[in-house]
């Protein structure tokens, strides 16, 4: 007896263990079924754009693939509940036996068939998963939601690129420090007075404002502060306009996801910039400092985020922001078409998101970069001017044209000077492009035609010198400028002119420029200034691509993979907004893309920013095609066309990384191809050249 008792013990023991294996494997099968509400964020913004496009158009709120994924998932987790059941029975059976021989063997075959039916369900469920990584969709969270890799894809977010031209803090771009200001930029001027209450109050008690936070009744002008040597944001600022007392989703607002509040306020600032080179005047870029403490008068109405843990905030921009057009009664500027929103229905808008982290950035911006170069005594007049920053800079006061003051130029706002030996003003304007980093003066007066028909425009012949101004630091231990005093990037610290990382604070008094070569007050760090001259002569080499990436005809591009175009020359920054990303077939939402460049050695990268590749089987067994085009819009530094083109051409095809097209001194080329037909005949595609560009681009994007 004692015997037959320590056996069954053993066997009990054993049994349970086994029973406890498989019971962990089956919860582990049937647990994403159910979902999971810790951390999760109270709005997901994948899940919750499509559903607001669906549900206007009468269609499935959400994704085919999301759909399939959780039928999927449900099917396994009530199979997982089945075998759970079978185990929890045969489990039962076993240890109620004692010593019955049929019962103990009936055990077993449930037992067993449980166990075989859990191994196949636990294949199937690697095999799906598997599949579904493939086509984009995660098993892993409890909404069954789109993966939302790096940058993400939804509603709106074909507004980037068309719409919107850029935006600071960039998509999901993550450690902003907490001081950061907004910037967003469009393609069209909008209207300011939907977007802003003009309540800056100047302080003085003789025109009826009040001052220590109560707001004025402004002062005519939409979107400015007045700046007085006891300046507050808090006091003299024009501000957001709101919707019964809160930031509105129609416009513009400011969340904090985990919390799902807006912020308390937002100052909002924009400057007028006037018509260039067949753009019209107005107002493209506006600038957001957030207000998170209106009783935080010591930092002008607090920081995002704290100081503990990161913060992550969403940005929408909402449907009655209209676009500064009178012709056509103001239309609105984020609609079905902008957005790119497949059906045309529903609240249009557009929305990003960023994470903040724990500190106040107090590092410096500094010129990394110019154009014409420092010193150069020899640049082609038909050129632009190109001012690259290390980091985002504010757009206040750094954007439009010169006008003239004693004996040399200033853009408004006084930030950027500039002389010529001549005196003569150079007509054009400066425009903050490239993410924030560039400035770049694109001069106005036409003096030739380039190889694909388009104006080639001028500097005037002359001496040039330019000068930055720091901002003016609050004292000499900080870089933290007073607002709008000079350039600053997005958070406020002053240019650090001699890049010396010390506080250096120029006199800034007299004369900007002094003749005879003398150095004046302002050309003094933390000031930079720097000359160059201007010959009558031209630069007409056409630019091309010496290297693509992915490669020509590449497959299975990962969704993140970045994409890459590396030209000969150095190329003007703004038109790269042009460069298209064509996909076939159609999606919706489209592709989000931006570009980012850097130029050194005479040639410019260009990063196009992106959201994720579609690298999964379609739902026809299909992958799907991007076809980057770079059109005759973009132009190098000296409005030379990309006209006779040269590319990569078809051997160096079908990888990652593409061969270099190699052009020698004297004009031999090796792996490119080649366009050296008439302009209307003639383009690359694919790395081989093809005729009728009118037909053949869409035929480009259809070939095999």
């Amino acid at each position: 007896m004692l015997q037959w008792i320590r056996k069954t013990y053993f066997k009990f023991f054993k049994t349970a263990a086994l029973l406890g294996v498989l019971l962990a494997a089956v919860l582990l099968l049937i647990s994403p079924a159910f979902p999971v509400f810790a951390q999760v964020a109270p709005t997901d913004i994948i899940t919750e754009s499509t559903q607001i496009t669906g549900e206007a158009a009468g269609l499935p709120s959400l994704d085919i693939r999301v759909i399939i994924a959780r039928i999927i998932r449900a099917v396994l987790g009530f199979i997982g509940i089945i075998l759970l059941v079978l185990i929890i029975y045969g489990g039962y059976l076993y240890m109620t036996a004692g010593g019955n021989d049929e019962q103990i063997g009936k055990a077993k075959a449930i037992l067993k068939n449980a166990a075989i039916g859990l191994a196949i369900i636990l294949a199937s469920y690697s095999i799906v998963l598997f599949i579904m990584k493939m086509l984009g969709v995660s098993f892993n969270d409890g909404s069954g939601g789109l993966n939302p890799p790096g940058t993400t894809n939804f509603v709106g977010s074909g507004a980037l690129g068309r719409i919107i031209k850029d935006h600071y803090p960039e998509r999901d771009q993550i450690d902003v420090a907490r001081n950061t200001k907004i910037a967003i930029t469009f393609r069209k001027p909008i209207r300011l007075e939907d977007l802003v209450d003009d309540v800056s109050d100047d302080g003085r008690t003789d025109t009826g404002r009040t001052v220590d936070g109560v707001l004025g009744v402004g002062d005519g002008i939409l979107g400015n502060c007045i700046t007085t040597s006891s300046f507050n944001w808090l006091d003299h600022c024009d501000r957001l306009k709101k919707m019964d007392g809160k930031l509105s989703d129609n416009l513009i607002d400011i969340k904090n996801i985990a919390t799902g509040e807006s912020i308390a306020d937002a100052v909002i600032t924009g400057a007028y910039i006037t018509s260039t080179a067949g753009l019209p005047g107005g107002v493209y870029t506006i600038v957001l400092k957030p207000i998170t403490n209106l009783a935080d008068r010591a930092t002008g109405g607090g920081y995002l985020g704290n100081t503990l843990e990161d913060t992550v905030y969403s940005v929408r921009l909402g449907k009655d922001i209209r676009l500064d057009d009178s012709l056509n009664d103001n239309p609105r500027a984020i609609t079905a078409s902008t957005a790119d929103i497949r059906y045309g229905a529903g609240d249009n808008y557009y929305l990003w998101q960023f994470t903040v982290n724990t500190e106040l950035d107090l590092t410096p911006p500094i010129v990394e970069r110019v154009y014409p170069a420092r010193n150069n005594d020899s640049a082609p007049k038909n050129s632009v001017i190109q001012i690259d920053f290390n980091e985002a800079i504010d757009p206040s006061g750094v954007q439009g044209e010169f006008t003239a003051t004693s004996g040399y130029f200033a853009l408004a706002g006084d930030n950027i000077f500039l002389k010529t030996d001549t005196g003569v003003r150079p007509a054009g304007n400066f425009v903050l492009t490239n993410g924030y980093r560039t400035l770049e003066f694109t001069p106005t007066t036409q003096c030739g035609v380039n190889t694909c028909g388009m104006p080639i425009y001028c500097l005037p012949p002359d001496g040039y010198e330019l000068l930055l101004k720091a901002g003016q630091t609050i004292n000499s231990s900080t870089f933290e400028a007073l607002p709008f005093s000079g350039v600053m990037d997005m958070v406020g610290n002053a240019l650090n002119g001699n890049k010396d990382e010390v506080v250096d604070v120029a006199p800034n008094i007299g004369a900007v420029f002094l003749s005879a070569g003398a150095e004046s007050q302002w050309e003094k760090p933390d000031n930079d200034w720097w000359k160059f001259t201007i010959e009558d002569e031209m630069d007409l080499e056409p630019p091309y691509l010496i290297n693509v990436h992915p490669g020509l005809d590449a497959g299975y591009v990962p969704p993140r993979e970045p994409l890459t175009m590396l030209f000969s020359k150095l190329m003007r920054m703004d038109p790269l907004y042009d460069i298209e990303i064509r996909e076939n077939p159609p999606q919706y939402p489209r592709l989000s893309k931006v570009p980012r460049a850097s130029s050194s050695g005479g040639q410019t990268t260009v990063n196009m920013r992106h959201g994720p590749f579609l690298d999964g089987l379609r739902s026809d067994g299909l992958r799907q095609d991007y076809l980057p085009v770079v059109t005759s819009v973009v132009v190098d530094v000296n409005f030379n066309c990309f006209y006779p083109g040269k590319g990569p051409n078809e051997s160096a095809g079908g990888d990652l990384d593409s061969a270099d097209c190699v052009v020698d001194s004297d004009g031999n080329s090796t792996n490119c191809c080649a366009v050296t037909d008439n302009i209307n005949n003639s383009f690359c595609c694919k790395g081989g050249a093809r005729p009728s560009i009118g037909s053949s681009i869409e035929n480009c994007i259809n070939e095999p």
